[in-house]
Parts: structure tokens; C-alpha cells; sequence
């Protein structure tokens, strides 16, 4: 099968469940704020994004370990297979140990993030965090198993697994919200997913790789490479999580815990609709980096400006879709109480969009080995939003806390790393980068104005309404955008690898 169809089995696997894993989360989710409140809405989203910073794609493992197995796999050099696999099983043993002991040192500060008005008690609390930390372990620990078959470009084996297991799960956890209101309950169908997950991915494993059993070793120079990148990818990792997971916690010890669940209904949606665009591309990814070991710069480069036109268009409407839309159906959903103005909107739809447009050069960042280049710059973005998420969060409230990572996004590694990679993966002029982001946000500013002009007549706010708006925001964007692109040559190639793409389904 070739590399643009199991692209296409990949995304369209993984696109399938995310929507599926989206909608259902929808659901429980509105009957949570409906039976649990305000309250255990904060504290679920303040946990939420430390479970986030306990599991940062397993502390840099995760690419490290996709990375070094494109090769061997591309050449079908299984010993090779066999003796990475073994390797990082240990690193994940001993990663996950580390996970479950910064956990534990971490519970006589929970009161420091949790304000004082917040009538649950703090035994309570403790027990719902190592019940999320207990579930962050498990998951970390099976993760290189998952990791083997997505190097593999057979993602789709774990977007499977994945989607079975969250429909039971979130299935679990809607009767067990209206029938108990207990949100113990609601985390133990956490821990019995992940528990669950580890042993599918173990019998994919043992049916889809028997060679992975026979014994094998790393040389030790090779230890040491792997072992070194991974150093690398636990700062690049751990600094852009802290980034975009940090803002609840700085928000809950700042402006209070209850405003962590009004946010929380917001970064849903966000998070919800980034799924679905990053695991378009991370479907892709393996067969870039099967791409990036066979084929030359011009080539690299040449398919680089599809994947970007792809990512483009996608950003730029979604992004319009979050603008127009979000207000309204937060009233629809949650109630008008739960609203924040719409200045809090605009900057989270500003880091979306800073966030979701480079994961076409994330791609082929990571596909190339690009890890150490970077490294420092991620760093000074972290200390950069923390230092000034604290001081403007302070002074201007959730808008500066969000304002600044804006500000530590942009002015490091939003242009650092396309810089690299245009220099040392396309060796291309950097300006070529440029030149396209402003021609891409003039194409936004035009899209957004002529689509606000028709939405902007509807002022009433109900389910009718909202359907309009949708069909507008649908129709109007995409018209406008296939008219800036059609002739693009790049259109043209991804429109035909498309068609070659489903005929598989």
C-alpha cells in the first residue's frame, strides 16, 4: 500500500473516532455541569491540565521513539526493531516511576491551587488527583506500544482500540453522573480505560509483530543517541506543555477556581476541534518520515507546500468558525452564566490559530530529527508565558494570562522553528515563509469581514439561529477560500491524492 493510502486509512481512522470521542464527550460533559456544578467543573479542568503536565507525550519519548524507528523499519531491519523496542520499554518503566513520585511530592500543595470557597473536602481532593495521576502512569507506561504501530503508518490499529474503549467509558460515566453524581465513579472509568487500552495495544502487539519477541540489544553509542534526543524532547515537550497547559492552574491561583470551570467549557471546544486537525497530521506523519529517509530537498519541499496548504485552510476556517460562533453556542449549551466577554475569546482563538497553523511544520520537523535546534527556544518561550502569565494574569485577569502567551508564542518559536526547518530540511529561503504568512493573513482578514457581514444580521440567539450561522460559516469561507486556491498546482496534487485516497474505503 502506498504511503499517500495509509495516510488516508490513518486520518481517516483517527478522524472517525475523534469526532465520535468528541461527541460523546459533549454529552457527558453537559451532564456534568448539569448534576456536579461549578465546582467539580474547576477542579475536573484544573486536574485536567495537570494530568496534561504529568503525561507530556511521555516526557519527549513518544517522537523520540517514532523517530528512531522510521528507519530500521523502512529498510525491514527487524533485529534493529526488536532492540528499540526493549530499550524504550525500560525508559517508559522508569518514566513512569517518576510521574507517579512528582505526583505524590505534589499533594500538600493541592491547597495552594484550589481557592478557599470551593465546598469540597480536601480529602476528597486528594483522592480524585492520585486517582488522575494513577490513570497518567498507566497510560504512560503502554504509550511505546501504541508509539510501534503509528512509526508504522498503522495508526489506525490504535485509533480502533481507542475509540471502542472511549465510547464504554464515556457511556460509563454519563449513567454514572445521572445515577450517582459521584465524580469518584466518573475517574475510576478513567483508570479502567487505560488499564484496558494497555492490554489491546500488548495482543496488537504480539499478533502484528511477533519479531519484536526475539532478544535483541542496542549498541551502547546507540543508548546514548537515543538517550540524548530524548533529554532533548523532554525539555522541547515539557516547555510547550507548560505553555498550553499551565493557564488553568495560573488561573485557578490567581483569579479562583470557579473561573477554571467557566474557561473549561471554552478550552473544550478548543481542544476538541485542534483533535481533530492534529490527528489529520500526525496520520500523515510516519509516511513524511519514511518520505524524508528516501527522497531529496525539491522533493521534500514540493509535497511540504500541500501538507501547508492543507493546514492552511483548515486553520484559517476554523479559526473564522470559532470567532463567529463560540458566544452563541456557550449560551445554547451551558447558559449565559457560564459566558466570558468576548476579548477572552478573541485571544484564545488567536493562540488556536498560533498553535493548529504549524502542525504542518511541526510535521517535518520532527520526521526529520529536527529536536536539539529547538530546544533552547521552547525553553525561553516556557519562562517567558510563565514569568508573564503570572505578572499580567495579576494585573489584567484571564485576558492577561492569555495575552501572554500570545506574546511568548510569536516572538520565539512561531518563526524560530519554520526557520530551521526551511534552512536545514528544504534549504529554502526562510523569506519564502514570510512572505506566505502575510499573504495568509490578509486572506483571513478577508474571509473573516465578508462572513461577519452575514452573521452579523442575526442578533437573536437560539437553536434556529445557531443552524443558520453554522451554514453560513460553512458555506461562505470555503467558497471564498477555493477562489484564492483553485489554480494553485498544490490544490490541484491534493485534490488528486485525495481521490486516489479514498478509493481504499
Amino acid at each position: 500500500m502506498s504511503r499517500s493510502k495509509k495516510s488516508i486509512k490513518n486520518s481517516c481512522y483517527a478522524l472517525v473516532k475523534q469526532i465520535i470521542v468528541l461527541l460523546l464527550n459533549f454529552l457527558v460533559k453537559t451532564i456534568f455541569i448539569r448534576t456536579l456544578g461549578k465546582e467539580y467543573l474547576g477542579i475536573n479542568g484544573l486536574f485536567n491540565n495537570l494530568f496534561l503536565l504529568f503525561s507530556f507525550a511521555e516526557f519527549g519519548l513518544g517522537s523520540s521513539m517514532i523517530y528512531s524507528f522510521y528507519e530500521p523499519l523502512a529498510k525491514e531491519d527487524y533485529k534493529k526493531c526488536s532492540g528499540l523496542y526493549h530499550y524504550y520499554q525500560k525508559m517508559y518503566l522508569i518514566m513512569s516511576g517518576v510521574v507517579l513520585l512528582m505526583g505524590i511530592v505534589l499533594i500538600p500543595f493541592l491547597p495552594y491551587f484550589i481557592e478557599e470557597g470551593v465546598q469540597i473536602q480536601q480529602s476528597k481532593i486528594v483522592i480524585y488527583f492520585l486517582l488522575y495521576i494513577l490513570s497518567a502512569c498507566i497510560n504512560n507506561i503502554f504509550s511505546y506500544k501504541a508509539n510501534i504501530m503509528t512509526a508504522d503508518q498503522n495508526q489506525y490499529l490504535v485509533s480502533k482500540a481507542q475509540l471502542i474503549l472511549e465510547i464504554f467509558c464515556y457511556i460509563g460515566q454519563g449513567i454514572t453522573l445521572l445515577v450517582f453524581k459521584s465524580f469518584f465513579i466518573y475517574l475510576l472509568f478513567v483508570l479502567f480505560k487505560v488499564m484496558i487500552l494497555g492490554i489491546w495495544y500488548s495482543s496488537d502487539i504480539s499478533k502484528y509483530y511477533q519479531y519484536l519477541k526475539q532478544e535483541a540489544r542496542l549498541e551502547k553509542k546507540e543508548k546514548e543517541t537515543i538517550f540524548n534526543n530524548t533529554i532533548t524532547l523532554f525539555q522541547l515537550k515539557f516547555s510547550k506543555t507548560l505553555i498550553h497547559s499551565s493557564d488553568n492552574v495560573i488561573i485557578s491561583l490567581l483569579v479562583g477556581t470557579i473561573a477554571v470551570g467557566y474557561y473549561s467549557n471554552y478550552e473544550f471546544v478548543i481542544v476538541g476541534v485542534q483533535g481533530i486537525i492534529a490527528v489529520l497530521f500526525s496520520a500523515v506523519a510516519a509516511s513524511v518520515g519514511n518520505f524524508i529517509v528516501e527522497q531529496n530537498e525539491k522533493e521534500q519541499y514540493r509535497i511540504y507546500e500541500i501538507i501547508s496548504l492543507l493546514n492552511h485552510w483548515i486553520s484559517c476556517w476554523t479559526s473564522i468558525c470559532l470567532l463567529l460562533l463560540f458566544q452563541d453556542f456557550i449560551v445554547l449549551w451551558a447558559g449565559k452564566s457560564y459566558q466570558l466577554n468576548f476579548t477572552i475569546v478573541i485571544l484564545l482563538v488567536i493562540i488556536y490559530y498560533l498553535r493548529v497553523r504549524r502542525e504542518s511544520i511541526s510535521v517535518f520537523r520532527e520526521a526529520a530529527g529536527i529536536f536539539t535546534e529547538i530546544k533552547n527556544i521552547t525553553m525561553i518561550a516556557a519562562s517567558m508565558n510563565l514569568l508573564l502569565s503570572l505578572l499580567l494574569g495579576k494585573w489584567f485577569g484571564m485576558e492577561g494570562v492569555f495575552f501572554a502567551t500570545i506574546v511568548s508564542v510569536l516572538t520565539t518559536y512561531f518563526w524560530y522553528e519554520p526557520f530551521i526547518v526551511y534552512k536545514k530540511v528544504f534549504q529554502q529561503s526562510f523569506s519564502l515563509f514570510i512572505k506566505q504568512q502575510l499573504i495568509e493573513l490578509v486572506h483571513i482578514g478577508i474571509i473573516y469581514g465578508i462572513t461577519w457581514l452575514f452573521t452579523s444580521k442575526i442578533s437573536q440567539v437560539t437553536i434556529g439561529t445557531f443552524i443558520i450561522k453554522c451554514m453560513i460559516c460553512v458555506i461562505v469561507p470555503n467558497c471564498i477560500f477555493l477562489l484564492f486556491i483553485y489554480r494553485k498546482k498544490q490544490f490541484q496534487t491534493l485534490i488528486q491524492i485525495l481521490k486516489e485516497g479514498f478509493s481504499l474505503l
